[in-house]
């Protein structure tokens, strides 16, 4: 009633935000495990938790977002290639992932790095699409 809802857009940016909120977790984490202490498994519970609320603002908005901005007749395209973007994000982040995880005390000190580039890369993406909330409000025309 008070017009409060954020856009997708804005809602998809505060997704972006959660996730490199989860990842800066994690870097911390693995500044602990590089300096040889144990991490505790609480750092990785928090950050699946932030994970999971950035990924409630971002799936089901994006499934929305998908029906309802479809062409006429092209909406179960549309969604199988929603699904694909999915599917090949996944890929890309086990190729990642299994380059950067060696097991070596190299690789370990490495970590917190390779956690801080992916927290600029998510945050650098949050704020170029806080940027452009604007102009992609403008171009879904009536969708909200």
């Amino acid at each position: 009633r008070r017009n409060l809802e954020p856009s997708s857009p804005l809602k998809f940016t505060f997704g972006l935000i959660l996730l490199g909120v989860g990842f800066l977790i994690m870097y911390f984490a693995a500044k602990i495990a590089a300096s040889g202490d144990l991490a505790a498994p609480t750092w990785l519970i928090m950050t699946y938790m932030i994970h999971t609320f950035g990924e409630l603002s971002l799936s089901p908005v994006g499934l929305s977002l998908v029906t309802k901005l479809a062409p006429k007749n092209y909406g179960g395209q549309m969604m199988g290639i929603w699904f694909l973007s999915v599917a090949l994000g996944n890929l890309f982040a086990g190729l990642i992932a299994g380059e950067a995880s060696g097991g070596s005390e190299e690789a370990l000190a490495q970590m917190p790095d390779q956690y801080m580039l992916i927290v600029y890369t998510v945050m650098g993406s949050a704020i170029l699409l806080f940027l452009l909330k604007p102009v992609i409000k403008k171009m879904m025309g009536e969708v909200h």
